[in-house]
């Protein structure tokens, strides 16, 4: 996959990644609901630092729908940002105060 049009990275997903853990950990606990990892088929910031670092371990995760994204009247529901905050809380929580 040609990331940043600058190089190719093997984009893999890696279970055992710390940072994944915690998402997904902090989206159970937010939500009650088992987390859903999946690539996103569109373009982020996350390809750019991906291809820029060589770091293919990076994920993306937030608020709206890819059905909404760049269109005229463009919207994302509010309690899908609210859900969002919710999420970052529990992972800023489990991240800065964990043992």
């Amino acid at each position: 996959m040609s990331v940043a049009g600058k190089k190719t990275l093997d984009i893999t997903l890696h279970e055992d990644a710390e940072m994944l853990a915690r998402v997904k950990a902090a989206v159970a606990q937010a939500t009650g609901k088992e987390p859903v990892v999946a690539a996103f088929p569109g373009y982020t910031d996350t390809a750019v630092i991906a291809g820029t670092t060589g770091n293919c371990n990076c994920l993306s995760y937030g608020p709206g729908t890819l059905a909404m994204a760049h269109k005229a009247d463009e919207y994302v529901d509010e309690a899908d940002i609210r859900r969002c905050q919710k999420v970052y809380e529990k992972l800023l929580d489990g991240w800065l105060w964990k043992s």
